[in-house]
């Protein structure tokens, strides 16, 4: 994998920056401290892994800034790919976007964008730790490997080759083994005997089939008795029916004697109702007379009252004729006044109507002025808190004193006030900003000062020789550079205080000027409601003045109807009476009357009275007739119904006679059903006594076959035991092997013997490149490192590595590096070195400068990114950039 080049935006101390990287030879990055360099480290690894280094992913995006872009260009392989990675800030939280895209005929095309954080260490084939360990090498740290104690050094390669994972996996199995092991133990010892529990099984079927021998025959007996029960039953059940039976007979010759006692009742009953019928029929002759009698006397009276009837509405007719007349009259004399009346009438009520609205828009005036009395007080009211707002305002700023004279300004103050506000509130941002960066650079000055009070004569920067000058001349430098730092500390101190005093001076500003505007706008709408009001009062009163005629109008006509207010009900009564009356009709309702008169033919003096008591007399008469004949009625029902009572007399005397003849069937029952009680009486004492002797046989027989159960149970709870047992002795017999082939007789052997056997040959490989006069360099068993060197006197010297030049270590700390990133399982085609030359001296840097051009020029590394803040790198650079506070300036 090479870097092909990196484009950051708003990220870190970077608001737009792009760096090509030299893609064979080295690319140094060269600044300042504090100037942005690991800014650009930080994207790197940002762009591959998806995570800071720094903590929070949010706190990478440029303070002030929303979003921030990171967009990472690579070759692996014949391919070109890029990927790409954005922050999003949401208040408090943010959001990230990731994707990766491959450069096909010639444009970049999505390649993939799901799990990016697993996919890209699969596509560069460098995971994270390999990145950290191996091929960025961070500042100080190039010798760390070389420098550890040999514990320390065993620790960090067995980390670096998962080895406390396998010792973890290792554990988490042998734990499992483990309780398998308990559980195995605790089982085997609750497992009963199984040949013990087989042979007590073996004794209770024995003693079960002589138990239900037994059994067998005792319930043949109960069998053969209970047969003999049943039949015994059956007999005694045959005579309780006959019983029964004859009882019944008894029973129906009682009631068919009773049945004939009520009918020879009912027949004597009968005869001497016929025979007083026989003395009513000698009266109805006489009887006759009294109706007929009756008859023509409601005739004649019946006739006298049509008579009387007839004559009234004769009168009545009469009456109306001449009443007719007159009403005709009347019509004929008030027909001109009611039409007059009814014009009128009409006329009044349309008057009525327009007056009532007219005076209801008299109370409408009177709202409406104290409508706007309120609305004068309304106006009065907020003029005065808004300009009360206003002199509050011109305290303030005198600007706002032109809100008394031309208040419509106060909208456009208000957006002013609102763009200030903001405006602070960057400015004062921008100066916490500056106020944090400044406070960490101090931080650092006293870092370096207490760096140097411990330092043994090296320069804190770029860790010199300090011989020309003193350690107190140092420190005095640096305080000088720190008071500077506080000096502008002050002055944004008091720049702060200065835009927080403006801030809430125009924030005050603003929630008076919206209050301004909110009395104002008040004001306002009570004014437009005001002139409306007046508008309204004018066009009322405009109205009013027609009241007047309309009253005097309405007056004259009240006159007028009242005066004629009888003479017109008159006449509307003389029409009712026409509309129901005709005189044609009266005229021959008269004549028929007349006519129904005459056909009557009624005596002119009848004693009205004499008749009606003579009628009454003959109506008793009449009644007493109905009766008898009603009575006398009765006589041919009464003549059947004899017959019907003779008839079934016979037929119960039959009946009698019948159930008599069938009684003797039943003698002696009652004897014979009590011997035969007695006989099942004596069968069921002996089924007793048979279902005793059984009882104690079941009862041991059940005992007997539960404990056959539960032993049953056992034998077959106690296989499925031995089963499990089977079964968990695998499994912790599979967990024992994975122990073992986890721990460190297995596979951690087997890595630790490859890193021992491989390491050194790789690392003695690329450390012989150099062009160092050392034969081998050797690992012990806890990765104690020791090199070979030829002497006169011996071949197998190995000396330490505190023993070699401080150049030596150096190429012996990269050729470490890139010997594990090789045993990893990634041939680095590039490495990144961040601030190498640090705690270096000259001659060491030089070396350095030395080996890097080694490295590029013996190919092994193809692309070399070197952060510094010494430009002695710059000799052997082939791309240079210079970084001050967060831009990059290309240097051909």
């Amino acid at each position: 994998m090479i870097l092909k080049s990196i484009n950051i935006k708003n990220f870190l101390a970077h608001e737009d920056t792009k760096i090509n990287f030299a893609e064979e030879g080295i690319t140094a990055i060269v600044g300042d401290n504090g100037a942005g360099k690991t800014s650009i480290l930080e994207a790197i690894y940002f762009a591959l892994y998806g995570n800071s280094s720094k903590g929070k992913i949010s706190e990478l995006v440029q303070w002030g800034k929303r979003q921030a872009i990171v967009e990472l260009e690579f070759f692996k392989g014949n391919n070109q790919y890029k990927i790409y990675r954005e922050i999003t800030l949401t208040g408090k939280s943010h959001n990230t976007l990731s994707a990766v895209y491959k450069k096909e005929k010639g444009s970049y095309r999505l390649y993939y964008q799901k799990n990016i954080n697993k996919e890209i260490p699969k596509l560069t084939g460098i995971a994270s730790k390999t990145f950290t360990t191996s091929i960025l090498v961070k500042q100080g740290d190039i010798e760390g490997l070389i420098e550890l104690k040999p514990k320390e050094r065993t620790k960090v390669f067995e980390e670096l080759l998962d080895m406390s994972l396998y010792q973890i996996l290792s554990d988490k199995y042998g734990e499992k083994r483990r309780n398998l092991e308990t559980q195995i133990e605790a089982i085997s010892k609750t497992l009963p005997d199984e040949e013990s529990l087989k042979k007590e099984i073996l004794k209770l079927q024995e003693k079960k089939a002589e138990l239900e021998k037994e059994k067998i025959k005792i319930e043949k007996e109960k069998a053969d008795i209970e047969e003999k029960i049943k039949i015994q039953n059956q007999l005694v059940d045959s005579l309780f029916s006959k019983k029964e039976e004859k009882e019944k007979i008894l029973a129906k010759i009682d009631k068919n004697q009773e049945n004939l006692k009520i009918l020879n009742q009912q027949i004597e009953e009968k005869k001497e109702v016929l025979k007083q019928i026989e003395e009513k029929e000698q009266i109805i002759p006489e009887l006759e007379k009294y109706v007929e009698q009756l008859k023509e006397k409601e005739k004649i009276y019946k006739a006298y009252l049509q008579s009387q009837k007839l004559k009234e509405k004769l009168s009545h007719l009469k009456e109306k004729q001449s009443q007719l007349e007159e009403n005709l009259e009347n019509i004929k004399n008030l027909e001109d006044i009611a039409k007059n009346y009814l014009e009128n009438k009409e006329k009044l009520q349309h008057l009525n109507k327009k007056i009532n609205e007219l005076s209801q828009q008299k109370g409408q005036i009177k709202a409406l002025e104290e409508r706007l009395q309120q609305i004068k007080n309304i106006l009065k009211e907020t003029q005065n808190q808004a300009l009360e707002i206003a002199n509050q305002l011109t305290k303030l700023k005198r600007i706002f004193n032109t809100l008394k004279l031309n208040p419509e300004i106060a909208k456009s103050m208000i957006r002013d006030s609102e763009f200030l506000i903001e405006k602070y509130q960057k400015e004062r941002e921008d100066l916490l900003t500056e106020h944090r960066t400044l406070k960490n650079k101090i931080e650092e000055i006293k870092q370096q000062i207490r760096d140097i009070e411990n330092l043994k004569g090296n320069c804190p920067k770029c860790l010199r020789p300090v011989e020309s000058h003193s350690k107190e001349e140092i420190i005095k430098d640096l305080i000088e550079k720190e008071k500077e730092l506080e000096e502008k500390i002050e002055q944004i101190k008091k720049h702060g205080t200065e835009k927080r005093r403006k801030l809430e001076e125009e924030k005050k500003s603003l929630e008076l000027l919206k209050e301004f505007q909110s009395f104002y706008d008040e004001h306002k709408k009570a004014k437009k409601e005001k002139e409306d009001i007046n508008i309204k009062i004018k066009l009322i009163e405009r109205r009013l003045k027609k009241l007047e005629d309309l009253e005097k109008q309405k007056e004259e006509i009240e006159k007028f109807l009242k005066e004629n207010e009888e003479n017109y009900q008159t006449y509307i009564q003389s029409k009712k009476v026409v509309k129901q009356l005709s005189n044609e009709s009266i005229e021959n309702n008269i004549r028929q009357i007349e006519s129904q008169l005459k056909d009557l033919k009624i005596e002119e003096i009848i004693d009205i009275k004499l008749l009606e008591e003579e009628i009454n007399q003959l109506k008793q008469k009449e009644k007493e007739y109905i009766k008898v004949k009603g009575f006398i009625s009765q006589k041919e029902k009464i003549q059947r119904d004899l017959e019907d009572l003779e008839n079934k007399i016979n037929t119960i005397n039959k009946n009698i006679h019948i159930l008599n003849q069938k009684l003797k069937e039943y003698e002696n029952i009652e004897e014979n059903l009590q011997r035969e009680k007695q006989k099942l009486v004596e069968l069921e004492t002996q089924s007793k006594q048979i279902h005793e002797k059984l009882n104690p046989i079941i009862l041991n027989l059940g005992e007997v076959e539960g404990k056959e159960k539960v032993i049953s149970k056992e034998i077959e709870n106690l296989e499925k035991n031995k089963e499990e047992l089977k079964k968990l002795k695998e499994k912790a017999e599979k967990y024992r092997k994975l122990e073992i082939s986890l721990g460190p007789r297995g596979i951690q052997k087997i890595i630790r013997d490859k890193a021992l056997k491989e390491l050194p040959l790789r690392t003695e490989i690329i450390f012989k490149a150099f062009g160092f006069n050392f034969e081998r360099i050797m690992f012990s068993e806890n990765f104690d490192i020791s090199i070979q060197v030829p002497t006169y006197e011996r071949k197998d010297r190995f000396i330490s590595t505190e023993a070699i030049s401080g150049g030596q270590k150096v190429a012996l700390g990269l050729a470490l590096r890139l010997a594990l990133s090789h045993l990893l399982g990634n041939k680095s085609e590039f490495l990144i070195l961040d601030e190498p030359t640090i705690h270096l001296d000259q001659q060491r840097r030089e070396e350095l400068v030395n080996i890097l051009l080694k490295l590029k020029n013996k190919k092994y590394v193809k692309q070399l990114i070197i952060v510094t803040h010494d430009r002695e790198i710059e000799d052997a650079a082939d791309q240079i950039y210079y970084v001050e506070e967060g831009k990059v300036r290309e240097i051909a």
